[in-house]
C-alpha cells in the first residue's frame, strides 16, 4: 500500500527512471527510454510516463543523453532491429493512459504507428510479430508482422490468440506465446476452456504459416 517515488536518478546530464524500456543494439549499447516520471500510487502503474532517453555504452562504463521519444511511455516492450533503431510499444502514456502509439527510434527522425500493440519479438526473417491485449474487453491479440514502416497482417495469415501476450522467438524459428484468456476459446485445432477468470496458457506458433501448433 501506500505510495512509492518514481523520481529520476540523474547521472551527470542523463536522467533514469524507473519503468524504463530498455534494448541492446547492434552497435553494443544499451538504449533506456522514457519511466515514470512522476509519484504514481501503489505499484505505480499506470503513472505519468517520461520522454527522457540515454544511452549506456558499456564499453567506457558511461551514459550519455539521447533525443527525447516522440511518445511519452513507461513500461511496455523495448525491442531492438538489424538497422540500429528500437520499437517502442505498449506501456502508459504522460496521462497514466494505456499508450496507444508505436515508436521506431533511432537514428533521425521518429516513425509512429498508430496501434496499441504491447508485446513483440523478432523472427529470423528479420520481420516482427506482436501481440495485445484491448483494455476494456475480453482479453485477446491478433498476432501481425511489421514491415520497417507499418503493420500488416500478411506475414502471419490467419494468427489470433486471446491473451495478454508475451513473445519470444524460439531456435527453430518459430514463436512461443504466452498470455491468459478467459472462457472457451479455440487455438486454430486446438480448444482450451479457463479454468477460472484469465487462465494462463502457452501456445505455439508456426512463423512461416501463423497456426497454433499446439496450446496447453
Amino acid at each position: 500500500g501506500g505510495t512509492r517515488r518514481f523520481a529520476a536518478l540523474d547521472v551527470g546530464s542523463v536522467s533514469l527512471h524507473a519503468w524504463a524500456q530498455l534494448a541492446l543494439t547492434v552497435d553494443g549499447r544499451v538504449v533506456v527510454a522514457g519511466g515514470c516520471a512522476t509519484l504514481a500510487p501503489n505499484r505505480g502503474l499506470p503513472c505519468a510516463a517520461a520522454r527522457d532517453v540515454a544511452w549506456f555504452d558499456p564499453a567506457v562504463l558511461a551514459f550519455s543523453a539521447g533525443t527525447d521519444l516522440e511518445v511519452s511511455r513507461a513500461g511496455g516492450t523495448a525491442l531492438s532491429g538489424a538497422d540500429g533503431r528500437v520499437w517502442l510499444l505498449g506501456g502508459w502514456d504522460a496521462t497514466g493512459a494505456r499508450a496507444m502509439q508505436i515508436e521506431k527510434y533511432g537514428a533521425g527522425p521518429s516513425v509512429i504507428l498508430d496501434d496499441d500493440h504491447g508485446a513483440a519479438a523478432q523472427l529470423p526473417s528479420g520481420a516482427v510479430v506482436s501481440g495485445f491485449a484491448e483494455s476494456g474487453a475480453p482479453p485477446h491479440a491478433d498476432v501481425v508482422s511489421w514491415s520497417p514502416f507499418a503493420m500488416s497482417p500478411a506475414g502471419l495469415p490467419g494468427a489470433s490468440l486471446r491473451t495478454g501476450a508475451s513473445l519470444t522467438v524460439l531456435q527453430d524459428g518459430n514463436v512461443l506465446v504466452a498470455g491468459f484468456f478467459n472462457g472457451p476459446v479455440a487455438f486454430d485445432a486446438v480448444n482450451l476452456t479457463a479454468l477460472g477468470v484469465e487462465d494462463v496458457f502457452v501456445a505455439k506458433l508456426s512463423a512461416a504459416t501463423g497456426t497454433i501448433l499446439w496450446a496447453v
